[in-house]
């Protein structure tokens, strides 16, 4: 089976595909993989992938709901998700010096293109990272 590397970059637009692959994989949790209606990649694709600023605060208020569902029924997946995405999240950088990082209004067709880039391989790599972070108990309870 091939290993999947996701790059540690910065880079604003691949970051971006990457949240929004990790916002799918909550919203599949949540609804305990069963399909309900349109799932956020369907509905908010598009929108995320060319104006991010639109998309994005919304997409992150509702990731907020869903993780404390997912985390009163499985502590330990809700705890790999918001791991992810705390990682994903402080790698976006302000535009300019003493701002906050904001999401961008729009993204050129290269960035859209870095930003499937980003949302595929974070697709790729979601096994080899669900290993990686277990939820510490877990860690110490297979250690002993």
């Amino acid at each position: 089976m091939p290993t999947y590397e996701l790059a540690d970059t910065s880079d604003t637009a691949y970051n971006l595909g990457r949240l929004l692959a990790v916002f799918e994989e909550l919203q599949d949790r949540y609804h305990n993989y069963e399909k309900k209606g349109p799932r956020v990649v369907e509905r908010y694709y598009a929108a995320a992938s060319s104006a991010p600023a639109a998309a994005f605060p919304t997409r992150c208020r509702l990731a907020r709901h869903h993780l404390s569902k997912v985390q009163r029924a499985k502590e330990k997946d809700a705890y790999g998700i918001e791991k992810r995405i705390i990682e994903i999240m402080s790698k976006f950088q302000s535009a300019s010096l003493g701002q906050p990082p904001t999401f961008p209004r729009v993204l050129t067709l290269e960035e859209q293109g870095r930003f499937a880039l980003g949302f595929y391989q974070q697709k790729a790599s979601r096994g080899k990272s669900q290993d990686r972070d277990a939820h510490p108990s877990e860690k110490s309870a297979k250690e002993a």
